[in-house]
């Protein structure tokens, strides 16, 4: 455990330390040789955003394995960690490319959609089969009132929304990852890359 702890907090701990030594010289060649890996993708003035994602990593690991299952407490404090990451990305919009910035809002998004409508359904659930245990009454942002329970189309809904953005997801991304090796092929058939 106590190895854990120490890995955990440790690496963290190493990156603040080393990023507040170099604060002042990020823009320096030799500093980025030694430790630009740590920001590279990173506008200049956020170069310390890395840790951020970092920070909300082990915060929500912290909320999922620390908090009992069954607490409100639990899927509350995920969705405002995660509802924060996602105003953070769009107010400070820290990745030098838009399209890293675009992705982590999709990525941010789909997360926060997919644990609320599993929370709901969860909720829903217990209700329906009390053995199964409870969260509470009281859901964030009154996904779930005390007074009535999500019917059928409820959950074809919630499922439809879920999936539906998933998959914007997966094709976004495969649409940027398969955009340089098209524009390639491009080239080489072609011999230039059509606009």
């Amino acid at each position: 455990a106590g190895m854990l702890v120490v890995y955990t907090a440790g690496i963290p701990v190493v990156v603040v330390v080393i990023l507040l030594y170099y604060r002042r010289r990020i823009g320096d060649p030799l500093v980025y040789d030694k430790i630009g890996f740590f920001y590279v993708g990173y506008k200049h003035k956020y170069y310390w955003f890395g840790l951020a994602i970092m920070a909300r990593r082990l915060v929500l690991a912290v909320f999922i394995s620390v908090i009992p299952h069954l607490s409100v407490a639990r899927p509350t404090l995920i969705i405002v960690c995660l509802l924060v990451a996602l105003t953070l990305q769009f107010w400070m919009w820290p990745f030098k490319k838009r399209r890293d910035n675009v992705l982590e809002v999709l990525a941010l998004a789909a997360v926060t959609v997919t644990f609320v409508a599993q929370t709901t359904w969860w909720d829903r659930m217990s209700l329906l089969h009390p053995s199964v245990g409870y969260y509470s009454q009281v859901l964030p942002f009154g996904v779930y009132s005390g007074n009535s329970i999500l019917g059928d189309s409820n959950d074809a809904i919630l499922l439809t929304i879920v999936a539906i953005l998933n998959i914007m997801l997966m094709a976004t991304m495969a649409a940027i990852l398969l955009w340089p090796p098209l524009q390639w092929l491009g080239l080489l058939l072609y011999g230039h890359i059509s606009p």
